[in-house]
């Protein structure tokens, strides 16, 4: 599994990070909430106390409280921004 993330600063108020995840299982950790928008790829997702998975394609997006975590597990190679809220 890979990830690659790249961040940028892209105002003095919004914080940006994109970036590419192939296929595989991972977990991510949140500070800030994040709106996650897919680009392309697909996945399935998992909020912090959930049960259940819920797919996303590229031209949707999920969002992910603050000081929250998800499992994500790539199906197609993902291409996403990540917009801190």
């Amino acid at each position: 599994h890979l990830s690659l993330r790249r961040q940028r600063q892209m105002c003095k108020e919004t914080e940006k990070t994109i970036g590419v995840i192939f296929p595989s299982t991972l977990k991510f950790n949140t500070g800030a909430a994040e709106i996650m928008e897919l680009n392309a790829g697909k996945c399935r997702i998992r909020l912090a106390g959930a049960t259940d998975w819920e797919t996303y394609e590229g031209g949707q997006q999920f969002n992910v409280p603050a000081n929250s975590s998800f499992d994500i597990e790539t199906i197609d190679t993902l291409d996403y921004v990540c917009h801190f809220v």
